[in-house]
């Protein structure tokens, strides 16, 4: 009986160190995000001041902006709609089949995206 026991706890035990995982990647992208937004921003101020910025700058700005529509457009409907995060599995699903990114950079893993096959 006890074998019977041991192989949901070691289920679950791996459930949990998958999820603390998770979480802990989630953690770092969105502290890797803020910290791209406030460069992204500064990049910005310096624009609008008058300042010149080079094409470096230029394109950082506008894939932060990118990334803050990506998460305006997926996190609002994660908060309103219930049942968003299913159709969320899905359009990743079909931005990668599409090769297009639907979650911001700073969530993007090169060795978990792969390649457009098709």
């Amino acid at each position: 009986m006890s074998g019977r026991i041991e192989k949901p706890r070691h289920f679950l035990r791996k459930r949990l160190v998958k999820a603390e995982d998770a979480l802990i990647d989630f953690w770092h992208s969105s502290r890797q995000e803020i910290h791209q937004t406030r460069e992204a921003e500064k990049m910005a101020l310096k624009y609008v001041k008058g300042q010149t910025i080079n094409e470096e700058e230029r394109l950082a700005i506008k894939e932060q902006g990118v990334d803050i529509l990506k998460i305006v457009f997926i996190g609002v409907p994660l908060v309103v709609i219930p049942g968003f995060s299913i159709v969320m599995i899905l359009l990743v699903k079909i931005g990668r089949r599409f090769n297009f990114n639907v979650l911001p950079s700073a969530f993007t893993h090169k060795d978990t995206i792969p390649d457009k096959k098709r």
